[in-house]
């Protein structure tokens, strides 16, 4: 299994559109497509926000593995909460899911921020 395999069982086990994850990621259609068809490799930092966005670790998504002493391909064990937010989100009109996208990118900027 490739990383674009993963990448599409991951996003179709979220019950997530390409369009959607575009959006996400502020990346367009073609390119999650292309990461599905093994054309083109996600950036590192894309790799970061796939894994947190589906609750994988990276090592799954790059190799396979998702723990070293644990060879099952996926995790599926999701909290409701996350199914909760994906809904919600998801029946945004797209004006508010950016400004959802925008809020939670700046949120993450600031918890980067060294004191």
């Amino acid at each position: 299994m490739t990383i674009g395999d993963r990448i599409r069982e991951v996003r179709k086990l979220n019950r997530i559109t390409q369009e959607k994850l575009a959006e996400l990621l502020g990346v367009s259609r073609v390119t999650i497509s292309s990461w599905e068809n093994d054309e083109n490799a996600p950036t590192v930092d894309n790799i970061i926000y796939l894994s947190e966005t589906f609750h994988v670790s990276t090592d799954y998504l790059l190799i396979g593995l998702t723990d070293p002493d644990d060879k099952t391909q996926v995790k599926t064990a999701q909290a409701k909460m996350d199914d909760i937010f994906l809904n919600l989100f998801n029946s945004l009109d797209p004006a508010k899911r950016d400004e959802v996208i925008k809020f939670m990118r700046y949120q993450e900027f600031l918890s980067k921020e060294k004191p």
